[in-house]
């Protein structure tokens, strides 16, 4: 069973909780500054490795899950394959915005062109809902696999992924509903100014990551998480 509340409050147990949430903010917002000059590709791998580290350490059992900020080229290297799955399974999503760009940049104008962009929004918004619900625990359970074995084949094999995501769908529901939850919560934080756009960047990936670890701990197990340099 998943511990929702758990996802909120683990943090705050380690004793270094202030030091590493500084650091996933500072990443975080520095990722996203460089990433027009793909600079920030790097800072977004290391954020990708360093969730995958989380997810390790829930599934090893870990008392502070949350891990320190002690070495930047094993958490690059570790999570520079699930930036590049991450960016393959979102290909759909950006070829539909962009073929609902480019209806609304050559309809022009007027009553023709706001009725091709609703019709547009209408049919494909609600496949991009569908798609990314469904590609969420996939990739997610990829993630899980690729703790184990470090091969960027892993999510790609949909169908035992997929088989995995239906073996447990108490697991999924339960899963998604945190996420819903985290969203929310999260959503409230960032619309206060300043502090909250602080806090809220900080507390993302340790909350979305302790609820990650916990459903694929829950489908796969603990298996052999071993500490590995990847």
């Amino acid at each position: 069973m998943i511990d929702i509340p758990r996802a909120f409050t683990y943090v705050f147990d380690d004793p270094q909780w202030v030091s590493k949430l500084v650091m996933v903010a500072i990443v975080t917002f520095g990722s996203a500054i460089l990433t027009p000059v793909l600079i920030g590709l790097v800072g977004f791998a290391i954020l990708f490795g360093y969730q995958l580290e989380l997810i390790r350490n829930i599934r090893r059992g870990e008392r502070y899950p949350l891990p320190a900020w002690d070495d930047f080229g094993r958490f690059l290297n570790m999570g520079i394959n699930p930036v590049i799955a991450w960016v393959a399974y979102n290909v759909p999503n950006l070829v539909i915005s962009l073929v609902i760009g480019l209806i609304g940049f050559t309809a022009g104008d007027g009553l023709l062109s706001g009725g091709l962009i609703s019709l547009a929004f209408c049919c494909f918004v609600p496949l991009l809902i569908l798609y990314n619900l469904a590609i969420q625990p996939v990739y997610t359970l990829g993630l899980g696999r690729y703790a184990e074995e470090p091969r960027l084949n892993v999510f790609f094999e949909f169908s035992s992924l997929i088989r995995l995501v239906r073996s447990r769908t108490d697991a999924l529901i339960q899963w998604l509903l945190g996420a819903v939850i985290a969203a929310i919560v999260l959503g409230l934080v960032n619309a206060i100014p300043c502090l909250g756009w602080i806090v809220g960047t900080a507390l993302t990936i340790p909350i979305f990551g302790h609820l990650s670890g916990q459903y694929i701990t829950v489908v796969l197990g603990q298996g052999q998480m071993k500490r590995k340099n990847m």
